[in-house]
C-alpha cells in the first residue's frame, strides 16, 4: 500500500511538471564560501570567467547569488536577455555612486551635484565636442608619430620594437594632448596612469600594501600635472575640457582640490581603458596584412565612415574587454528567466559580466577566433552591435559617456599608425592579466612586434 501512494504521489508530480513546463524554479541559488576551496573576492577578482562558468553549470542556473562576506551579496546574472532590464530599468542604479565617488577621488561638495556633472558629462563629449575632440586627437597622433619615428631610434624598413613603449610614447601622449593639452603629459605618465588604475580596481578582495603605496604616489603625480589645468591657457584645451569647467566647476563653491579630483576621474575614465585597448588593437591587426591594407584605405574617410576600421575595433573589445557592471536594487523585485526565478532585497548589488555573452558559441561562431568582418554590417548602417552582441560601455543612465568617442578615436589612431608603417607579429599573443578588474585588462607580458616604416 505504501508502494502504491509513493506510486500515485509520483504519477501526481510528474502530471503537475508536464502541465508547468516553464514555472520558475524558486530555489535560492546561492553560492557560498564554504562551497568552493578558495577565497570567492579572490576567485572573482582573479579568474572571474572560470568561477562564474562553474556555477553556472552547476546551479544550472543564469541567475546566482554569491556571498562575498558576511555582509555583502552579490547576484550575477547571465542571461543577456536581462541586461536591458537592468540597465534600462529605474529599479536599478549606479552602485552607491556618492560612497565610491568619495572614496576614490575625494568628492565632498560635488556629491551634491551629481546629477548635474553627469548630465554635462555626457554632452561634453557628444557632438561638436566629439568633433573636436577627434579633430584634436588626429592632429595630436600623426605630429607625435612623425616625432617618434624620426628620433634616431627607428631605421627606414622593419623594426622589432615593444609595442608595450611604444604606446605609452607614441600614443599615450596622443591621447591626453587631444583631451587635455600638451603640458599634461609628462614623462612616466601612462606607468603613473597604470599604478593608479592598479591600486583602485581591487573592490574585493583587498589591496597589496605595495600596491596602494605605488598607487598614491601616482595619485600624487597626477594631480600636480592636473593643478596647472586650473590656471592654464584655456584656448590650449579642448572644447570638452572648458565646457566641464566655465559650465559645472567655475559656477560651484568648490575648492581648487576638488576641481583637481574631478579632473583625474576624468583623465582616468577617459584614459585607462584606452592603453591597453590600443596594444590589443595593434596585435591583431598585426597577424593579418589584408586588413591593414583595407584599414589604411579608409584613412582619408570622415571618421564615422570607416566600416572595416570600426568593425575590427568592436571585434577587438569583444576580444579583449571584460567589464563587470554593477548596480543596486532600489527596491525589492525578482529577476527571473525561463528557467529560475531570484528575489533581489532593496539594496542588492547586481552583477553583469558580459565576457561570458562575448564568448558564447550560440550568440557568436567561433568566438575565440578574431574575425575583423564580424561587425561589419553594425559598423556600415553606422549602428553599434545590440546588447546581446557587445556589451563594453553599459547602457542607459550608466553607459560611459565618452562610448562613442572611444570607438572613434580607436578607429583614429590605427588607421594613422597604418598610413606610415606595416605592421607583423607571427608568434602567441600574450594573455590578459587575472589580476585586474580593469574593464580591458592589459597583457600579462609585452611583446616584441616588427614595424615595418615607409
Amino acid at each position: 500500500m505504501v508502494i502504491l501512494w509513493l506510486l500515485l504521489g509520483l504519477l501526481a508530480f510528474l502530471v503537475y511538471k508536464l502541465r508547468n513546463p516553464n514555472k520558475p524554479n524558486k530555489a535560492p541559488f546561492l553560492v557560498q564560501q564554504n562551497d568552493i576551496k578558495k577565497d570567492i573576492a579572490t576567485v572573482l577578482k582573479t579568474a572571474p570567467e572560470e568561477f562564474l562558468t562553474e556555477m553556472k553549470k552547476k546551479l544550472k542556473s543564469n541567475i546566482f547569488t554569491v556571498e562575498m562576506n558576511e555582509k555583502q551579496t552579490i547576484t550575477y546574472v547571465l542571461n543577456p536577455n536581462l541586461f536591458s532590464k537592468i540597465l534600462h530599468s529605474n529599479t536599478f542604479d549606479f552602485v552607491e555612486i556618492s560612497k565610491q565617488s568619495k572614496k576614490r577621488f575625494g568628492f565632498d561638495v560635488l556629491l551634491n551635484h551629481l546629477p548635474t556633472a553627469s548630465k554635462i558629462l555626457k554632452t561634453s563629449f557628444r557632438g561638436a565636442h566629439e568633433e573636436d575632440l577627434l579633430e584634436r586627437l588626429d592632429c595630436a597622433i600623426k605630429k607625435n608619430l612623425s616625432s617618434v619615428l624620426n628620433s634616431g631610434q627607428f631605421d627606414q624598413g622593419w623594426n622589432t620594437v615593444s609595442l608595450n613603449k611604444f604606446v605609452k610614447t607614441a600614443i599615450v601622449p596622443a591621447l591626453v594632448e587631444a583631451l587635455f593639452n600638451r603640458d599634461t603629459h609628462y614623462e612616466g605618465f601612462a606607468d603613473d596612469l597604470s599604478d593608479f588604475n592598479q591600486s583602485m580596481s581591487t573592490r574585493f578582495a583587498g589591496s597589496d600594501p605595495s600596491i596602494v603605496k605605488s598607487g598614491e604616489a601616482a595619485r600624487g603625480k597626477l594631480k600636480a600635472t592636473l593643478k596647472n589645468i586650473l590656471v592654464c591657457d584655456r584656448s590650449t584645451l579642448s572644447s570638452t575640457l572648458t565646457t566641464l569647467m566655465d559650465d559645472l566647476l567655475d559656477p560651484l563653491q568648490i575648492s581648487d582640490q576638488e576641481k583637481i579630483n574631478f579632473l583625474l576621474m576624468v583623465l582616468w575614465g577617459s584614459l585607462i581603458n584606452m592603453q591597453p585597448t590600443n596594444f590589443w588593437l595593434m596585435m591583431h591587426i598585426a597577424r593579418h596584412k589584408d586588413l591593414q591594407k583595407d584599414i589604411a584605405a579608409e584613412a582619408d574617410l570622415p571618421a564615422k565612415r570607416r566600416a572595416k576600421t570600426i568593425a575590427t575595433v568592436y571585434e577587438v573589445l569583444r576580444l579583449q574587454s571584460r567589464p563587470n557592471m554593477y548596480r543596486y536594487a532600489r527596491e525589492t523585485c525578482t529577476l527571473k528567466d525561463e528557467h529560475c526565478a531570484v528575489s533581489i532585497r532593496k539594496g542588492q548589488w547586481v552583477a553583469l559580466f558580459p565576457r561570458m555573452m562575448h564568448m558564447d558559441q550560440e550568440i557568436h561562431k567561433d568566438p575565440a577566433v578574431f574575425k575583423p568582418g564580424r561587425f561589419l554590417n553594425q559598423a556600415m548602417a553606422k549602428k553599434p552591435p545590440t546588447e546581446k552582441e557587445l556589451l563594453v560601455f553599459g547602457q542607459g543612465r550608466g553607459a560611459c559617456p565618452a562610448n562613442d568617442y572611444t570607438v572613434l578615436a580607436l578607429s583614429t589612431i590605427i588607421t594613422s599608425l597604418l598610413s606610415v608603417m606595416e605592421l607583423k607579429y607571427e608568434d602567441t599573443l600574450p594573455q590578459s592579466r587575472q589580476d585586474t578588474v580593469a574593464s580591458t585588462p592589459p597583457p600579462d607580458q609585452d611583446a616584441r612586434i616588427q614595424m615595418n616604416i615607409f
